[in-house]
C-alpha cells in the first residue's frame, strides 16, 4: 500500500466532505473560462445601466462627456473604475451561470485554505497519506459543522424578521459574518427565495455599486 496520496485525490475528498451538494471538479474548466471573460454580475453595472450618460463633467479643463454604449461596442470609453478592464459584463442568459462560477471559485479557495492550514503544499504531486488521515481525524477537520435544514430555515426567518430591507446579498453577508463562510450557500439562497416569496418580498440581490459622480 502506498504511503502517499495524489494531491488531486486528496483535494477532491476535502471538497466533497465540505461541500457535498456542489460539484467543484467537473465544473472547473467551464468556471475558469467564464471568470476569465466576465466580471461578477453583482459587482459591476451593465453597459445599458451606466449612470453618467451624455452628462458633461467639469473635472477637466474643457470638460468631458460620458457616452453610453462604449463598452458594449468593444471600445474603452468610460467604464466603472472597479471593473476589471479585461472583462465584460455577462449577457443576460449567462448571468446566473457566471454568478455560480464565482461562487464555486470561493468554495475552491476554502478547500485550498484547508490544506494550507494543515501544512500541506498543493504544489506537490503527492502528500503523506498518514499526515492527511491524521488531519482528517482532528475535530477541526471540517470548516464548519454540518448544518441542518431547520437551522438554515431559522436563520432566514430571523433575518427577514429583523431586516427592514432584506436582500439576497444582505443575507449572504450576514451568513458569512456568522462564521459559516460559503458553506451551504445554495441551500441558504433557496430557503431565502422561498420565505421571501411567501412574504411577498421582492427578490432583490442588493444595491449595485455605482461609478463616481461628477
Amino acid at each position: 500500500m502506498s504511503d502517499f496520496i495524489p494531491i488531486h485525490k486528496a483535494w477532491n475528498r476535502i471538497a466533497k466532505m465540505h461541500f457535498p451538494d456542489t460539484e467543484l471538479v467537473k465544473t472547473f474548466t467551464r468556471d475558469r473560462w467564464l471568470i476569465k471573460r466576465y466580471c461578477p454580475p453583482n459587482e459591476a453595472i451593465p453597459p445599458n445601466e451606466t449612470i453618467l450618460k451624455h452628462q458633461p463633467s467639469s473635472l477637466l479643463p474643457g470638460g468631458i462627456t460620458y457616452i453610453s454604449g462604449m463598452v458594449s461596442q468593444g471600445r474603452t470609453g468610460f467604464a466603472p473604475v472597479y471593473r476589471d478592464p479585461g472583462k465584460i459584463f455577462p449577457p443576460k442568459e449567462l448571468i446566473t451561470e457566471v454568478d455560480q462560477a464565482y461562487f464555486r471559485r470561493s468554495l475552491r479557495e476554502e478547500v485550498k485554505l484547508w490544506f494550507t492550514r494543515h501544512g500541506f503544499d498543493l504544489e506537490q504531486r503527492t502528500i503523506s497519506k498518514q499526515d492527511f488521515e491524521a488531519a482528517l481525524a482532528k475535530p477541526s477537520a471540517r470548516l464548519v459543522g454540518k448544518l441542518k435544514s431547520e437551522d438554515i430555515a431559522k436563520f432566514v426567518k430571523d433575518y427577514l424578521d429583523s431586516e427592514p430591507k432584506p436582500t439576497l446579498t444582505g443575507i449572504r453577508k450576514k451568513w458569512s459574518d456568522a462564521g459559516h463562510g460559503a458553506q451551504a450557500r445554495d441551500l441558504l439562497d433557496e430557503e431565502y427565495r422561498d420565505q421571501a416569496k411567501a412574504r411577498g418580498i421582492s427578490l432583490k440581490r442588493g444595491p449595485k455599486k455605482r461609478g463616481p459622480k461628477s
